[in-house]
């Protein structure tokens, strides 16, 4: 294979865009913008110097290990350190599944499921949401294949925010021999966690992250819980250090600040409840109800001109193509009041 036809091939693997240069209001990557910069740059501080950058992260992973089983209460051997979340699905993609295996998803939902699948050559096979956007356990297990190794579920899922029903979810882990990952990485805003269930499904993997509630997003850094037995295995298999000192010991911190986390989720709920109230009463707009830190909507009006109208005023917010039953969506992220207000007023003139 020459280079051209390698660039090619690399090219049509590529499945997700952070976006174009930086706008005045960024709404379109669902950081958190609750919790207080000035607060976080010190922690960053902190972590940076208490630091040596020429030791390996060892006994930092392991002290996070713990900070992580103690919040979530399970065991310790439970927890597996990675850099980020998509790390941790490239490692759960490489180690779990072979060239020619199927990955199952429920679509429309994170793209990087399918960029991983792709370079390693596993078949992305898809089974719909149902028309209200629900999972149907019994719908997802008959899309399951001869060679289908594993199957993955955001809940809440991205891009629609909706949480599905906790036994459905139960439904398909105990339904389904291999492997199935459930990524949780908007939970702290949802109803519910499976956390708990790792001990007693062994197949179940709950794939958590830093960059949500815990205002971590240009940290990388994240973690997955599974069985002990489970967890053991991938930690065996995967980087060395997958993270940095600087990230780990910023992720302690915030282990120390989880009462400044709650009150930020907290305050996002409030806000995302009046935010779709307020687009609620656009006419023309139809939203779908979030347990995400993220409000995706359809608009009378193709969702592609309201954002570039919008991008033309300096907010940015996701594009978000083929929701069943609505078609084209934007998806916005939920932040403080005086971000929402300016949003909203510069939606309400995009939409004439």
């Amino acid at each position: 294979m020459n280079i051209g036809e390698t660039l090619l091939r690399l090219e049509a693997l590529s499945g997700y865009s952070s976006g174009g240069s930086a706008p005045r209001i960024k709404l379109d990557a669902n950081e958190n913008l609750f919790l207080p910069r000035e607060a976080m740059l010190g922690y960053l501080r902190e972590a940076v110097e208490s630091s040596d950058p020429r030791l390996y992260p060892a006994t930092e992973s392991e002290e996070l290990q713990t900070a992580i089983a103690k919040r979530l209460g399970v065991d310790a051997d439970q927890v597996v350190i990675g850099g980020g979340g998509d790390q941790l699905i490239n490692l759960l993609v490489t180690s779990l599944t072979r060239p020619g295996e199927g990955l199952l998803s429920l679509t429309p939902t994170f793209s990087m499921y399918k960029v991983a699948a792709s370079i390693r050559g596993v078949e992305s096979q898809d089974c719909p949401l149902a028309p209200d956007l629900t999972l149907d356990p019994s719908r997802l297990l008959a899309a399951v294949a001869g060679n289908t190794r594993m199957i993955e579920i955001v809940n809440p899922n991205n891009p629609t925010g909706v949480q599905f029903e906790e036994g459905a979810v139960k439904k398909v882990v105990q339904g389904f021999e291999g492997p199935v990952l459930v990524d949780e990485a908007y939970a702290d805003y949802g109803r519910y966690s499976l956390v708990g269930c790792c001990s007693g499904l062994e197949n179940l993997m709950i794939l958590r992250t830093f960059s949500k509630a815990y205002g971590l997003a240009g940290m990388r850094l994240g973690y997955l819980v599974a069985g002990p037995r489970l967890a053991s295995a991938l930690r065996g298999v995967q980087d060395l250090y997958p993270a940095s000192s600087v990230s780990i010991r910023m992720g302690l911190r915030m282990m120390r600040e989880t009462h400044v986390v709650d009150e930020a989720v907290s305050r996002l709920k409030k806000e995302r409840s009046r935010l779709a109230s307020e687009l609620s009463q656009i006419p023309g707009v139809v939203m779908i109800p979030s347990d995400a830190n993220f409000v995706t909507f359809k608009t009378q009006a193709e969702a592609a001109s309201i954002q570039a109208k919008l991008s033309a005023e300096g907010v940015s917010v996701r594009l978000v193509r083929g929701i069943p039953g609505l078609g084209d969506c934007l998806r916005v992220t939920v932040a403080p009041r005086p971000l929402m207000a300016e949003f909203l007023t510069r939606l309400r003139g995009a939409l004439g």
